[in-house]
């Protein structure tokens, strides 16, 4: 996978992982509904069309802005609705490239 345009802007990627303290499934049910509502989802689009899963707790999405902090503090607030804690992890990044495997 190598990094899109959109026309002529190049995008970013996010990767988002995470792991909640005392959830439950209604939990992570919760923080993902949410997550999909600002472009983070478990899956990536790869370079043929396929629909790639992402490991366990672990988002990703492309914007055409790389202004990290707020796109995290969207996430401390889906956080904070959903009633949940516990580390995170976010990166994003401009040209870039990622490969998937099951080993």
């Amino acid at each position: 996978m190598v990094a899109r345009s959109k026309g002529n802007t190049l995008t970013y990627l996010a990767t988002l992982t995470f792991d909640l303290q005392n959830a439950d499934s209604a939990d992570y049910e919760c923080v993902a509904k949410r997550l999909a509502k600002i472009g983070l989802e478990p899956q990536l689009k790869g370079d043929s069309g396929a629909m790639v899963d992402l490991p366990a707790n672990t988002f990703a999405g492309e914007y055409l802005s790389n202004d990290r902090d707020a796109l995290f503090a969207k996430i401390e607030a889906i956080f904070h609705a959903c009633k949940v804690s516990g580390p995170v992890f976010l990166t994003t990044a401009g040209k870039w490239g990622w490969l998937a495997g099951n080993f």
